[in-house]
């Protein structure tokens, strides 16, 4: 899997806003690659994958599997 960088670091808000996350207090936002949702959020300049979701998966466990890690690009 390979998340072109240079995209999210040009435009952090080309992803749509999560659905499932939209109860959180921070905006979450999703790019799909192949069959996984990378869930990530922006905060000031930095991007934060916060999850990389195998969307063959029952979608209930984005939110369950959602919590915010230290990865950033």
């Amino acid at each position: 899997m390979r998340i072109n960088t240079l995209l999210l670091e040009n435009n952090p808000f080309i992803g749509n806003k999560e659905p499932l996350l939209e109860n959180r207090e921070k905006e979450y936002r999703y790019l799909l690659e192949g069959n996984y949702k990378i869930i990530y959020s922006v905060d000031g300049n930095i991007v934060r994958v916060n999850s990389i979701f195998d969307c063959r998966q029952s979608p209930i466990k984005i939110s369950e599997n959602t919590k915010p890690t230290h990865l950033s690009i």
